[in-house]
């Protein structure tokens, strides 16, 4: 079988429609996934993708527009903007009024739109393959699969459950909110019929994590395989990470201020360590929970080792991560934090649970992982870990080394690359275009 050559060829240039809602050349999330795998995979296919118009909050497609109206067109890759239908715009503002359900009926009804528009585009010129690439969430797998040819889906995440071990450090409000949300996910992994025959038609699924792994191959009974919804550009820019005798390590902790990313496992994990020992952390960003863990740091007797930097500038964030000798993240539920791929481009190893899209971006060789057991383990192993890391300077050089090679890895040229290869692979095993005739 052929494959891409050095040159980022293709054997055969094919048709590919992308479904792409959120996309966007100016913002993170699912708009960087949507974007970057789009505007790269033209390298290797010619490619429609079919991305959602402005809202009143994201204006998609005048920053889609004015990146090509100031950079030019990129080759293989035409744009095409879905309209929002009424009811997609009528749940948008029932979302932010603060009834978020209706979010998913709303995007649901956008999808159906864009179902409307690809069998045109279709009819007119038929595609050989269609990937589902945003959202990642496996709850909406849009309707493109219905169409008569090769559907892959992927990175899917939104599996994982919140360990319900982890309530007690929790808000109430997080208890409620985060005790629903498990109870509902059970249910809708097993009874979402759309999700089933999505996976059932998708002739390849790519995964985040081990949830969404789970849910593809133990209740859908499909393969999968892993990859990061998040990655990185260009070659790292860090120096490697050294310490000097006696010099006391300085922690970098990232994150929007709320019960999922768990920052009392630091602060728990801090008042265990001996005071001599103890690093200093800057902690950014803001949220609903600062004031209580600022509360509880006082309450734990470590405010003094504590730099809260509040919201600020994303430059002036990185500069402020650049300058930290670890990054650790206490998250217990996410996809892929795009603060880890930061981290690891400063040179910054990485501790963090061994859980989400962590458990694939991060290796033994760049970071150390915590299984996530309960809380009070989940504090014995952060501090061993800090402990660790501050009693061997040579260990911080090797993980700082390993930090880069992993940045490096991870490459969204690596990522697209992957996902033509596989792209190339279904078109020669499922043949030429299916005849014209919808799957129901």
């Amino acid at each position: 079988m052929q494959t891409l050559s050095d040159n980022n060829q293709s054997p055969q240039r094919r048709r590919v429609l992308i479904s792409a809602f959120s996309t966007s050349p100016d913002r993170g999330g699912e708009c960087a996934v949507g974007w970057h795998v789009a505007s790269r995979m033209g390298r290797y296919h010619d490619v429609t993708v079919l991305y959602g118009t402005n809202d009143h909050k994201l204006p998609f497609q005048q920053e889609v527009e004015a990146y090509l109206a100031e950079h030019g067109p990129i080759h293989g890759v035409t744009f095409h903007a879905v309209p929002h239908p009424p009811l997609s715009l009528w749940c948008q503002k029932l979302h932010d009024a603060g009834f978020w359900a209706t979010y998913y009926i709303g995007y649901a009804a956008w999808q159906r739109e864009a179902l409307k528009v690809a069998r045109k585009l279709h009819s007119a010129h038929p595609f050989d393959l269609v990937h589902h690439l945003n959202m990642i969430g496996y709850r909406e797998p849009g309707y493109l699969w219905r169409l008569p040819v090769p559907f892959v889906w992927g990175p899917v995440g939104g599996a994982a459950n919140m360990p319900w071990a982890y309530f007690g450090q929790m808000s109430l409000r997080g208890q409620l909110f985060y005790g629903a949300r498990n109870i509902v996910n059970d249910l809708q992994k097993r009874w979402m019929g759309r999700c089933r025959s999505a996976a059932e038609t998708a002739r390849h699924i790519w995964v985040v994590d081990v949830a969404a792994r789970q849910l593809v191959e133990q209740v859908w009974h499909r393969s999968s395989s892993f990859a990061l919804e998040v990655g990185t550009t260009g070659r790292a820019q860090a120096s490697i990470k050294k310490r000097l005798a006696g010099q006391s390590l300085h922690l970098c902790w990232s994150g929007e201020h709320i019960d999922r990313k768990y920052l009392p496992i630091l602060l728990h994990a801090l008042k265990r360590i001996a005071p001599e020992r103890r690093p200093s952390v800057t902690i950014l960003g803001d949220g609903p929970e600062t004031e209580r863990w600022k509360n509880l740091a006082e309450q734990l007797g470590i405010s003094a080792l504590l730099q809260w930097t509040g919201k600020i500038p994303y430059r002036q964030a990185l500069d402020t991560m650049a300058g930290c000798d670890l990054f650790v993240s206490t998250s217990l539920m996410e996809a892929t934090s795009n603060v880890v791929l930061e981290a690891l481009s400063f040179g910054m190893p990485v501790i963090c649970h061994d859980t989400c899209g962590m458990s694939v971006a991060v290796t033994a060789e760049c970071g150390i992982k915590i299984e996530m057991h309960s809380f009070q383990r989940s504090v014995e192993r952060y501090a061993g870990a800090v402990l660790r890391v501050d009693g061997s300077p040579s260990l911080l050089e090797e993980m700082s080394r390993g930090a880069i090679r992993r940045h490096e890895q991870l490459g969204w040229d690596q990522k697209v690359e992957s996902f033509a290869r596989t792209y190339d692979e279904i078109a020669e095993k499922f043949g030429p275009r299916a005849p014209l005739k919808e799957k129901v």
